[in-house]
């Protein structure tokens, strides 16, 4: 398996399962209403629910480095304020975060593998600590989104 491939393969595991580390993003939002998203345990510094749209958020900003188009996301996108809490509007982010996972790794998918060693853009960090470091985003934040539920059960 080449690198790229197993690149591609962690990106899928830790958002969308079979993650070794335990519960991957979607295990771990799993059962969550947009009630439980929505709310904020005390003394949390997000919900849920925006830690969600934070994750994707910089799933497809990796996305668009490595197509060449250098927008980063504003502090709005970052951690967004929940306006609509219904149910129909989180299980929108949740597609929305399930696209941009597949959609980052249909894009790492068709890199040439020379190119993990180079910058994804001038002044950025090579390819493969970007793609190793939205690994290890979406690791952290899977946690995160557990202990938080945990404290709202």
């Amino acid at each position: 398996m080449s690198e790229i491939h197993r690149m591609a393969k962690q990106l899928q595991r830790t958002y969308q399962g079979r993650a070794f580390h335990g519960p991957a993003v979607e295990e771990a939002v799993a059962g969550v209403s947009a009630k439980t998203a929505a709310s904020r345990s005390t003394g949390a510094a997000h919900s849920i629910w925006q830690i969600v749209e934070h994750i994707t958020v910089w799933q497809e900003a990796v996305s668009r480095w490595l197509r060449g188009d250098p927008r980063r996301p504003t502090d709005a996108e970052d951690w967004p304020t929940i306006k609509d809490t219904s149910e129909a509007a989180w299980q929108d982010t949740l597609r929305r975060a399930h696209k941009a996972n597949d959609d980052l790794r249909d894009v790492v998918m068709a890199l040439d593998e020379s190119r993990l060693d180079e910058p994804m853009l001038e002044g950025m960090p090579k390819v493969y600590v970007a793609l190793y470091g939205i690994v290890q985003h979406n690791t952290y934040h899977a946690g995160q989104i557990s202990l938080l539920k945990k404290l709202q059960s």
